[in-house]
This record gives structure tokens, sequence and C-alpha cells, in this order.
């Protein structure tokens, strides 16, 4: 996952170097080349970082409104996926979960960003709902990448079948629930991909 953009950046600067009677565009090209792929590793970094952290976190059990947190999320995902449509449907009008919220948000931030970066039809659906057991969230989007091998592998760290992303924001969302005994169903019907997470232990 460094290797690319390391080597793109240092086939940038090379480039420079071989180079120096480019013109100001021409360097502007390559500058920027060198910005984006920078910005990938810190990103990718801070991704790293955070799967690391989760396999040391202790659960914290307050009570978070799950619409709120999902509102919050979508407002903030719509400024980047300026072109994705997000068709929310909620059961209640207030959702409570038993997690934190830097836990419930970062699971939150992942599902919808993996929807919304991997949606084939500029459209995701969120549902979210309370039964018997506890709480639920389900987010559906439309692939034209995966078959149904993949779901035994899509949490997975570095797993992937589109160039988008890492492959490790769902390792991150498996390992978060894991700390609290929630747990998740992933499932594809013609080619709508969606993934269930309940907010109960299966205990329950």
């Amino acid at each position: 996952e460094y290797q690319t953009p390391l080597a793109v950046m240092l086939a940038a600067i090379e480039t420079l170097i071989d180079h120096e009677d480019f013109s100001k565009q021409e360097k502007d090209h390559y500058f920027s080349m060198i910005i984006r792929e920078a910005k990938h590793l810190e990103a990718l970094s801070k991704d790293m970082l955070l799967l690391s952290q989760t396999h040391i976190i202790k659960p914290i059990y307050d009570t978070i409104d799950l619409n709120q947190v999902i509102s919050d999320v979508v407002s903030e995902l719509n400024m980047i996926f300026t072109d994705v449509h997000v068709h929310m449907k909620s059961s209640n009008e207030t959702i409570d979960v038993s997690m934190g919220m830097q836990h419930i948000k970062q699971i939150v931030v992942n599902v919808i960003n993996n929807a919304m970066r991997h949606q084939h039809d500029h459209h995701i659906y969120i549902y979210v709902g309370k039964d018997s057991k506890g709480a639920y969230l389900t987010v559906e989007n439309q692939t034209n990448v995966l078959v149904e091998d993949d779901l035994a592998h899509l949490m997975d760290p570095f797993y992937k079948k589109a160039s988008k992303g890492y492959g490790i924001g769902l390792t991150i969302i498996k390992n978060l629930l894991s700390t609290y005994r929630y747990h998740y169903v992933l499932s594809l019907k013609e080619q709508r991909f969606s993934i269930k997470i309940n907010f109960w232990s299966r205990s329950s």
C-alpha cells in the first residue's frame, strides 16, 4: 500500500530533477502529483494507526443517538462526495446505542464512506431501526465489482476489489464491533451490496 504512492512521488521528483527546463505549468503538474500522493500516505498512515489501536481499546458504554451520528457524518461526507445521493430511513426519531461516541462515529464514517466511495449509480441507502434485540444500521449500495466469494474476505486487512481506498476501513469496523461483542452481516443480491451492523451482542 505504501509502495505505489512512494513510487509515484519518486518518479515525479526524478522527472523534475532531469528536466530543469520544464515550464511552470509542467512543474506545477508534477508538484501537484507529489502533494496528492503525500496526502494519500498521510491518510493511509492515520488508518494504519487506528487499525493498530482497535486491538487494544476498551469498550465505553455511553448512550448515543445513532440517527444524530449518521446525520452528522452524512453532512460531512456530502462535502466530499458531492455527486452521491443519500437515501435514509429510520423507524424512530431516536435510536439509542450503547457505545463510546468516538467508536460509533468511526464505524458510521467508515461504513458510509465505503458505500459512497464504491457505489456504481450515485446512490446509497441507509436504514436505521431497532428490534427486540437492539439497534441496527444497514447501508446499501450498487456495485459492479463484487461477487459472492468476496464476502468472506471483505473485512480482512487490505482486501479490496477496486483501486479506491486502502482496504482498511471495513477491518476497523470489524475490530471495533468485536471489542463490544457486536456483529455484522454482509450480503450481495443482484449486485446490491449491504452491510448490516447489529449493536447488540449475540448472547443478548
